[in-house]
């Protein structure tokens, strides 16, 4: 285990201006509920997201152990600004980071930010709000999703929350997730946001679908894992790969 961080400070370590973001940012996706069942984070048959493109997301990582004052956090899971203090992400998350960093594109190169100077917003948690009816250890997964508030106000732009029950209710609708992590079962971790289109997927549908457990060793019906409030989304050859641990899924806003 590491070290606990030190005292939060009582706002973000640096600031961000809007005005810098690119051409890409206005793409303003309303997020959907998650459904998540595994801490295994990759994108799937993705492609590098513009930066810009998804300047909600967020980063929660962790401090590195020797030095919490020296090295890059190491990032664990994806979260999404949906307000200017507040951050969701998934349930099995809490307990997992140290600090949230907004604005950050490239984990490894800090040049590459919405700003194009390197700038990004670190924030230390202050309250993380756990489902009431999510339990960690649970086979389903179900109700995995988190709420953080932070110490300080974000300057970016939050996403906007889904919050009408039956969207999206057309079957083959495109949906959309977003986050940094591995793009193969056996691949290497991206060091940048990948973005991937899926379709939507009804849950009576999915619940009937075949799908590989154990890297492709056997096969099994998603029958006894799809919760009534879980949501699927395939394509051939892209998936979030049940998940990028608290990554969002989207759509594209028709307003």
């Amino acid at each position: 285990p590491h070290p606990p961080p030190p005292p939060p400070p009582p706002a973000a370590a640096s600031t961000i201006s809007r005005a810098s973001f690119t051409e890409n940012a206005d793409r303003r996706p309303s997020e959907l509920r998650r459904a998540r069942r595994t801490q295994e984070k990759r994108i799937v048959g993705g492609d590098p997201a513009p930066v810009g493109r998804y300047d909600f997301l967020a980063s929660l990582s962790v401090l590195p152990y020797a030095d919490p004052t020296r090295g890059a956090p190491a990032h664990q899971c994806t979260g999404s600004l949906v307000a200017p203090d507040v951050v969701i992400t998934s349930a099995h998350c809490v307990g997992m980071f140290d600090v949230i960093e907004l604005g950050r594109y490239s984990l490894d190169d800090t040049a590459m930010s919405p700003l194009g100077d390197g700038d990004f917003e670190r924030f230390w948690p202050d309250e993380q709000v756990s489902h009431p009816r999510y339990f960690d250890l649970s086979d389903e997964f179900a109700f995995d999703v988190a709420v953080i508030k932070v110490y300080g106000v974000s300057s970016l732009s939050p996403v906007e929350l889904n919050r009408d029950p039956s969207v999206p209710a057309v079957a083959g609708r495109s949906v959309y997730a977003a986050g940094w992590g591995k793009q193969s079962y056996d691949g290497s971790t991206s060091s940048v946001p990948n973005d991937v289109e899926l379709k939507y997927i009804p849950n009576d549908v999915c619940r009937m679908a075949e799908g590989e457990v154990n890297n492709g060793a056997s096969s099994m019906t998603y029958e006894k894992f799809i919760a009534p409030s879980m949501i699927c989304a395939w394509d051939e050859g892209e998936d979030a790969c049940q998940g990028d641990s608290g990554a969002p899924l989207m759509i594209v806003s028709e307003e």
